[in-house]
């Protein structure tokens, strides 16, 4: 009977094992635990969602050793180090950009690691796809964000991944939906944050205030929430939320602060109103001059320049005003001087 349990345990991983194995995908060194106590030190050549295929040599051409994920408590991937170092150093350094294309390139490497567990301390490659789909939403790229997570190592993250990055991964998806216009699947999620505001509270706030730890989690609700309102032709809400999302956190992300900026300015240049309300041109006067300023580097998109000069106050408005300065100058003239104080003498 024993004889019979490891026959169909060995079948079973061999079948679970034979996958095809990606023409870039790299063997990883690494030391394993197994559930018997053995501990091997060796390469995982590749992986799936039921075990593992261990070789001692990078270059071995054998069939190696199969295990199912129950027998491998925990691997060390021992060069981890070196691997990710450039792409964690550039991701310290806020250097996006280059930070990106160096954990995509782990990412796409060592593709064959993504059935690691977090049970089994997880694998670099899904952390490399992690940090680089989180450059993609800070270089504001949202739309590379899907099939980056359609990869083995993207799918693999809610696995692999220490519960502490959890919350994050949710946004991620979010964004994918942003980027794809799945506005009402988006407003759903969005509603996961919101806290209805109750009493006069309610009455004084417009919509629901989000629910959040950080301001930068605040930061990028107010903008997803934001364009959730301008899809759906509710302009006011959404520039209501965008301005959230350029105020709030200090402008600390420049990328998003500068496209809920761009939001607000095509709002506000395309109202029919503008051209007759004073009061709405000094408003568009303003955040373009903070934008050419700020974040454009003294330029500013041709359409919104107009917007960077001063508007011209109308004649009724500044007659208003001369009136107003007139009444006060007046009521200064008439007021009765004050009586002097009499020094009391000491006695």
């Amino acid at each position: 009977m024993k004889l019979l349990n490891l026959t169909v345990i060995s079948a079973f991983v061999v079948t679970a094992i034979a996958i095809p194995q990606t023409s870039f995908a790299k063997p990883a060194a690494c030391q394993i635990a197994l559930a018997d106590g053995g501990r091997k030190t060796g390469f995982i050549a590749r992986t799936n969602d039921k075990g593992i295929l261990f070789t001692y040599s990078e270059n071995e051409k054998g069939p190696g050793e199969q295990y199912t994920h129950q027998q491998v408590l925990a691997v060390v991937f021992t060069d981890e180090g070196d691997i990710m170092g450039p792409a964690r150093h550039a991701y310290s350094r806020s250097n996006y950009e280059e930070a990106e294309t160096l954990f995509k390139s782990v990412a796409e490497e060592y593709d064959n690691l993504w059935g690691i567990s977090r049970a089994q301390r997880g694998n670099f490659a899904s952390e490399a796809r992690y940090f680089q789909v989180d450059c993609l939403r800070r270089l504001g790229r949202y739309a590379e964000i899907a099939p980056a997570l359609q990869t083995n190592t993207g799918k693999s993250l809610e696995n692999s991944l220490a519960e502490v990055y959890l919350p994050k991964l949710k946004l991620f998806h979010m964004w994918e939906k942003l980027a794809g216009g799945d506005w009402d699947a988006l407003a759903a999620d969005l509603k996961t944050y919101e806290q209805e505001a109750t009493g006069d509270k309610a009455k004084l706030v417009p919509v629901p205030v989000f629910e959040a730890d950080s301001p930068a989690l605040l930061v990028q609700l107010s903008y997803m929430r934001g364009k959730v309102f301008a899809a759906k032709d509710d302009k006011e809400n959404a520039l209501r939320d965008f301005y959230r999302a350029v105020t709030l956190d200090y402008g600390s992300d420049p990328v998003l602060s500068q496209k809920a900026m761009d939001e607000a300015l095509a709002i506000q240049s395309t109202d029919p109103k503008l051209k007759e309300s004073y009061p709405q041109q000094t408003e568009i006067h303003a955040l373009a001059r903070v934008y050419q300023e700020g974040y454009a580097k003294g330029d500013i998109d041709i359409q919104y320049r107009e917007f960077t000069r001063e508007p011209e106050m109308p004649e009724a408005i500044k007659k208003q005003l001369e009136a107003e300065k007139a009444t006060e100058k007046a009521g200064e003239a008439k007021a009765p001087e004050a009586a002097p104080v009499e020094e009391k003498k000491p006695e």
